[in-house]
C-alpha cells in the first residue's frame, strides 16, 4: 500500500512524543492522547523490532506489544537507571538498543567504560560488563554481535561475554552506526569518515567522504543509503557509501542563524517511501525514493531525534527539549 499523496484526504498517522506530550496527527486533526515524558528531559529514540513490539526510550521506557495501540510504562526504581539527555535528544539516541522482545543493551550510566543488559524488556538492568574504553554509542547486529563506539571501538561476538578492541578503528571517534543485517554495517563520525563491513565486522573498509556534521545514517540495501545532519544536510549513496551526492530541498526552513534546520534522523519503510525528522519539529517525506521531499505538518517545534514506521501509514516520531528548554523555532 502506498502512502497517500499530499492531495489525498487521509494522510499517514504519525504519533509524536515530544516535550512531555504524545500527539496523534491523523487526517489533519490533532488529538491529545497521553503524557510521555517530562519537560526536563526528552524522549530520544523510538525502536520497533517488528510490527508489534517496540519502545519509546527517554526519561522512562514505554513498551508496546500490540503495534502501539497500548503502551506499558516502565518506571525505574533507582535514579541511576534513568538515562538523561541533557544536551539534546540526539546525543543519547544510540545509548540503548533492544535486540529482541526481552533482551537489550545500554551504556552504563555510572561507568562510561561499561555496559548493562536487560532480559525482561527493560524492566530491570544488570551487568556492568567492562568493554575497556569510553563509549558514546552502541549497536548490535544480532544477539551475539555488537560494537561500542567512541574514540576507540570494541566488538563482541559472544553476546557480550568478551570484548576486543578494533585497533584499526582507533582515533576515528565513530558515533553513528547502522547495520542492515548481520553482515552489512556502517559506522560514521561527524566529519565524513565512514567504515563499512560486509562480513559482520571481520574486515572494515575506511571511506573518507566530503560529508560534514553528519547526525545519522541509514541504508535501504547494501548499496543504497542516506545520511542527514546539520544545515539541512541530505546525502545519498548508490554504491555502499564510497561516494555521496547531496540532495537540495527547498522545503527545509532556515534558522535564525541563516542556516538550514538540523536534520537528526532518516528512515525508509521501503526503497521508495522514506522519512526525515529534525529540529523545529520538521518531518519530510518522500514517495519516489528521495528524488523529491515534501514537508509534513507537525504540531510541535521541538527537536525530533528519531522516527520509525511499522507500515506504510503508521509511524512515531519522538524528541523534545533538553533542560533548559530552548525557545520555539530555535535549533
Amino acid at each position: 500500500m502506498q502512502i497517500a499523496t499530499r492531495s489525498a484526504i487521509v494522510r499517514p498517522k504519525i504519533v509524536f512524543a515530544a516535550v512531555g506530550i504524545l500527539l496523534v496527527l491523523f487526517a489533519g486533526r490533532i488529538l491529545l492522547r497521553d503524557k510521555r515524558a517530562t519537560n526536563e528531559y526528552p524522549n530520544f529514540r523510538v525502536q520497533f523490532i517488528d510490527q508489534r513490539t517496540g519502545w519509546i526510550i527517554g526519561l522512562r521506557l514505554f513498551r508496546t506489544i500490540d503495534g502501539g495501540h497500548t503502551w506499558s510504562i516502565i518506571t525505574y526504581s533507582h535514579d541511576e537507571d534513568v538515562i538523561k539527555a541533557k544536551d539534546g535528544p540526539e546525543y543519547a539516541k544510540y545509548a540503548i538498543q533492544f535486540v529482541d522482545a526481552i533482551r537489550g543493551w545500554r551504556l552504563s550510566l555510572i561507568d562510561s567504560s561499561a555496559l548493562e543488559y536487560t532480559e525482561d524488556g527493560g524492566e530491570s538492568w544488570k551487568g556492568q560488563t567492562k568493554v575497556g574504553g569510553f563509549g558514546r554509542s552502541l549497536i548490535f547486529s544480532s544477539l551475539e554481535d555488537g560494537w561500542v563506539l567512541g574514540n576507540r571501538t570494541f566488538a563482541t561476538h559472544d553476546s557480550g561475554h568478551t570484548w576486543r578492541q578494533e585497533e584499526e578503528l582507533d582515533g576515528l571517534n565513530l558515533r553513528f552506526p547502522y547495520f542492515l543485517d548481520k553482515d552489512h554495517g556502517w559506522l560514521a563520525n561527524e566529519w565524513g569518515v565512514i567504515v563499512r563491513t560486509s562480513d559482520g565486522g571481520k574486515h572494515w573498509n575506511l571511506i573518507r567522504t566530503s560529508l560534514r556534521d553528519v547526525r545519522t545514517i541509514f541504508f535501504v540495501t547494501a548499496t543504497d543509503g542516506w545520511a542527514v545532519g546539520d544545515d539541512g544536510l541530505i546525502a545519498k549513496t548508490k554504491n555502499g557509501g564510497s561516494a555521496w551526492t547531496t540532495v537540495q530541498s527547498a522545503v527545509i526552513p532556515n534558522t535564525s542563524r541563516n542556516m538550514r534546520t538540523t536534520l537528526l534522523d532518516v528512515f525508509f519503510q521501503t526503497p521508495t517511501i522514506g522519512w526525515i525528522a529534525g529540529y523545529d519539529g520538521i518531518i519530510l517525506s518522500t514517495t519516489d525514493g528521495g528524488e523529491t521531499w515534501h514537508r509534513v505538518s507537525t504540531p510541535t517545534h521541538a527537536p525530533l531525534s528519531s522516527i520509525r514506521f511499522i507500515d506504510d501509514s503508521h509511524g512515531r516520531a519522538v524528541g523534545g527539549y533538553a533542560e533548559p528548554a530552548m525557545p520555539h523555532g530555535k535549533p
